[in-house]
């Protein structure tokens, strides 16, 4: 999974589309360490998205998407 991400990292914008950001949100349910690397590694733009796992029903998904919400501010 992360020489995959690396791999898209270095195609020229595609971590700015709202599917790799979708799918690394997603990531916070099946590993949440990891996706929030990702979402860091985003950015604001992972910002709206990371959002709504802020109140998923999964602590540990919370804690996580609450880490990335604050490594990520504006």
């Amino acid at each position: 999974r992360d020489l995959a991400w690396q791999v898209i990292c270095r195609l020229p914008g595609a971590v700015q589309e709202s599917a790799v950001i979708e799918a690394a949100a997603e990531g916070l349910t099946r590993d949440g360490e990891q996706a929030a690397k990702w979402l860091i590694s985003i950015g604001p733009a992972a910002e709206s998205v990371v959002a709504r796992y802020a109140q998923h029903q999964q602590t540990d998904v919370r804690q996580q998407a609450t880490a990335v919400l604050k490594a990520i501010a504006k």
